[in-house]
């Protein structure tokens, strides 16, 4: 799998699903995605962290682009923002946030 990036989060240690972005433009996508989900919701990280049962630090790192989530923790994300991701790839892949 030459070229494959693979989604790490730096909480697990292991490898998830691959994805076809490099690294920045996941860390990208996935930081824009929880920062403009809150934001329209008009939540906060603490209540992200409270729906998830992720750290306030870990959720941070999400939505600054410094961590990219295993899959596992994507889909925990997901279901508290009420968006139809399963997997990072799922996310990365979105066409609406083809441009980010």
């Amino acid at each position: 799998m030459d070229g494959d990036i693979r989604a790490v989060d730096a909480d697990s240690d292991f490898m998830q699903s691959a994805v076809s972005c490099d690294s920045d433009t996941i860390k990208r996508r996935v930081g824009y995605f929880v920062r403009t989900s809150l934001e329209v919701l008009g939540e906060s990280y603490i209540w992200l962290a409270e729906k998830t049962g992720l750290s306030k630090r870990t959720l941070n790192d999400y939505g600054l682009g410094r961590r990219i989530p295993s899959d596992e923790n994507i889909r925990k994300v997901a279901i508290a923002l009420d968006a139809p991701y399963q997997t990072v790839e799922d996310l990365v892949n979105d066409p609406f946030l083809a441009g980010v």
